[in-house]
């Protein structure tokens, strides 16, 4: 039997296995859903030798990790060599970031655990993908279009060998650790169906080199080539500008993408458009964003942090400082897709599709504005780090069979699974019953007399969204519904809620979108006056298309709509504030105590409080 493990020991840290006679089947497991720690970094050691030290397979085994973040395991039990990489304690390492800083609760799993571990280091220099025709691209986004024509520079340039020892079980392995933002190319090129593809990854703010994101061109024959670093930055902008406006670093990204559409883009500045050796011009980030903040005439950035975060209608002078860095994204993310086509033009790459991923394609807005432009754009499910396990097992099979698997990397339900024992348990700990009714009908006039319910059903989802496996419905068509939901969630009244809606209904509801939204990572414009809880202040709504109708979230939608309502759901993630999205069963019955959520809708029935 044929087997491929990914796993991913930097923030948001996975395992993904494939198997099966035509790499068919997958196993992932998200390390924050199983050990409730939010963005967790790290891997416990015992579960990582349980999962690809125990088969007597064909194997493939391939690492990752956050860029400059380094591979942390268990000395006591397991043991890691990496070419080209340096042993580092993790306390050393930890002791380089300021107290508050955000790694610290990432690391916040199993009473500390990682905290005895030490780790390998891999530098972003010492990988071989530099070519002297590079020279110059990190200059501006015009000499980056110009660049080439390169060497088609793939995988041996972002890959180093190793192995893994398992001391306890006197067990080895060879491993191969791949370079991050390749992986995001690679997980955005099999979701894609392995279509040839333009790709570009973006996040961070490490720069010039494929750690702050590169353009990649996939071949569905030849593979995936690197084609120029792109020296980006526009992430640690956007979290940047979040941050002066009082969010913490998790949280910041999120928050302002939620805070624009309330304010005007009137302080936009044409010269942070470029590479992040052009827009800086010889000054720090700091100062240039010190600068810019000062034209706007602010010098006390505290003012900036001090307004009430719970106040229905955000400040006219955040709201427009928000919607203005939310444009220099947009535009930039615009600029870097078309240097991308004006090389594949040059080129004669005759590509079939436009992707992006990375952290910062989760920009909703962004991604929207693309694809007015690029009709042909595509956003994966798994585009933050939660994506690179998935991809350095498919890379894995790749090496293998020297084919590329089977598995649908489009469809997000690729988790955990509960069985009606699980349910039934966990119920019974958390004191709720089961009730004999119609689940359907049942869910529906609850959720038409106002309760949110929470939704328990299949797979769990791949990616930040909850995409209606583990999610909390609530009624669309009142308004008190938007501030209910977010009192429950404990959110800011302002923050906005998106909906689910059944695929063959949605022109009536909005317009302006992709025709297959099935992630939640495209704005549309609402057009029906019906559903003013997930209409956002500027009338746009993060919607997300239901096709498959056994799903439980589609069958309520149709049942909602042969009542005469809209067959639309608020559909938000069933978890709390800063608590990652329920897995189990365990964890949804504990969080709706938690929320004090009376309704669970299962494949196994309804559950309520006794």
């Amino acid at each position: 039997m044929v087997m491929s493990h990914g796993i991913h020991f930097g923030h948001d840290s996975s395992i993904a296995s494939i198997y099966g006679k035509n790499g068919q089947n997958i196993d992932y497991l998200s390390m924050e859903r199983i050990y409730r720690c939010k963005h967790m970094l790290g891997i416990p050691s015992n579960l990582l030798s349980s999962k690809i030290l125990t088969d007597n397979s064909e194997s493939c085994i391939n690492i990752s990790s956050t860029q400059q973040v380094p591979v942390f395991i268990d000395p006591d039990q397991l043991h890691i060599e990496i070419e080209k990489s340096r042993p580092i304690e993790f306390k050393t390492w930890m002791d380089s970031f300021p107290k508050d800083y955000i790694f610290h609760k990432y690391t916040n799993w199993n009473n500390g655990e990682i905290q005895k571990y030490t780790g390998n280091l891999v530098e972003e220099t010492v990988f071989g993908w530099l070519h002297p025709s590079y020279a110059g691209a990190e200059k501006s986004h015009s000499r980056m279009e110009m660049i080439g024509p390169t060497p088609n520079i793939g995988l041996n340039n972002f890959s180093l060998t190793g192995r893994i020892f398992d001391k306890k079980k006197n067990k080895h392995k060879n491993i191969n650790y791949i370079q991050h933002h390749y992986l995001h190319a690679m997980y955005a090129a099999a979701a894609g169906m392995y279509n040839n593809q333009i790709i570009v990854t973006c996040d961070g703010g490490i720069g010039p080199s494929y750690a702050g994101g590169g353009i990649y061109f996939f071949d569905k024959d030849l593979g995936l080539s690197a084609i120029t670093p792109i020296n980006g930055w526009v992430s640690l902008f956007y979290d940047t500008v979040g941050m002066k406006l009082g969010f913490s670093h998790a949280e910041a990204a999120g928050k302002l993408m939620g805070l624009a559409p309330y304010g005007r883009p009137l302080y936009f500045d044409n010269s942070w458009v470029g590479t992040f050796t052009e827009i800086l011009a010889g000054n720090t980030f700091e100062v240039k964003i010190n600068n810019w903040l000062a034209s706007i005439g602010i010098n006390n950035q505290n003012i900036l942090s001090e307004w009430d975060k719970n106040c229905l209608i955000p400040p006219k002078l955040i709201a427009d400082i928000a919607a203005s860095a939310q444009l220099i994204v947009e535009v930039n993310q615009i600029r870097l897709i078309e240097v991308a086509e004006k090389i594949a033009i040059r080129r004669g790459f005759k590509y079939e599709s436009i992707s992006m991923a990375g952290g910062t394609a989760l920009n909703c807005p962004a991604n929207s504005n693309i694809l007015s432009k690029y009709p042909s754009f595509t956003i994966p499910p798994a585009v933050n780090d939660e994506g690179l396990s998935l991809a350095s097992a498919v890379l894995g099979w790749r090496f293998i069979t020297d084919k590329w698997p089977d598995v649908d990397l489009s469809n997000p339900f690729l988790g955990g699974l509960n069985t009606e024992e699980d349910v039934m348990a966990a119920a019974s700990k958390h004191m709720w019953k089961k009730f004999y009714v119609e689940p359907i009908q049942f869910i529906v006039e609850n959720v038409i007399n106002g309760a949110i319910v929470g939704v328990l059903s299949g797979r769990s989802e791949v990616g930040p969204r909850a995409l209606g496996h583990r999610s909390l419905i609530a009624d669309p068509t009142s308004i008190s519904t938007w501030g209910k939901v977010n009192s429950t969630k404990r959110r800011e009244m302002w923050r906005p809620l998106a909906p689910a809606v059944t695929h063959d209904s949605s022109n009536e509801y909005f317009s302006h979108g992709p025709e297959n939204s099935r992630y939640m990572l495209f704005n549309f414009q609402v057009i029906n006056k019906s559903i003013p809880a997930v209409t956002h202040f500027d009338h746009s709504s993060r919607v997300q298309h239901v096709q498959n109708p056994d799903e439980l979230i589609h069958r309520i939608m149709t049942k909602l709509k042969e009542s005469g309502r809209p067959p639309v759901l608020l559909n938000t993630s069933f978890n709390g504030p800063g608590v990652p999205i329920v897995e189990t069963a365990m964890d949804a019955f504990e969080e709706a105590n938690k929320l004090n959520i009376n309704f669970i809708i299962t494949d196994f029935g309804v559950f309520g409080k006794k």
